[in-house]
């Protein structure tokens, strides 16, 4: 049975731009690129990184949101520990995703591994943050219903 999350992620794998998005990781793969971080990401953020694993730095193609980069899961616990070493008001249990111009959206870890997560927008000029929406499957969701709209008006 495919996971809401994973329908999502089939609605935008059929769109344009997404051959830019790097073949999905085993669990296995996931579990040892996380293995140092402080927590557990959800079943959705695995689900996730299953489905694709980001996008190769410099590489035009399906942004998040308009303009957000999904970064490749190496890349995101390098910016994890980059943000939490450099800002005081990063949260130790947030994981970065996707990389905006300005913020970065991050989903929360937790000791034991939860299904969902929420998601994140903090910005760290300001270091304003607010919630963007209550599960990563919300996001995909909205994120596949924006870009099937957007399809329809480019083709008619």
């Amino acid at each position: 049975l495919m996971s809401v999350l994973r329908e999502a992620c089939q609605r935008i794998s059929v769109l344009p731009y997404t051959s830019s998005l790097q073949p999905g990781l085993t669990f296995e793969q996931i579990e040892e690129i996380t293995a140092s971080l402080p927590f557990r990401l959800s079943v959705e953020v695995y689900e996730l990184y299953q489905w694709r694993n980001g996008i190769k730095e410099h590489e035009p193609g399906f942004l998040f949101s308009g303009f957000g980069r999904f970064l490749p899961l190496n890349e995101a616990v390098a910016a994890y520990k980059d943000l939490y070493t450099r800002f005081s008001k990063f949260n130790e249990n947030w994981f970065p995703i996707i990389s905006m111009e300005e913020s970065v959206y991050v989903v929360v870890g937790a000791e034991q591994q939860q299904k969902t997560s929420l998601v994140i927008d903090w910005n760290p000029e300001d270091e304003e943050m607010y919630v963007k929406h209550e599960t990563l499957t919300d996001m995909l969701i909205a994120e596949a219903q924006v870009f099937e709209e957007w399809v329809e008006r480019y083709r008619s």
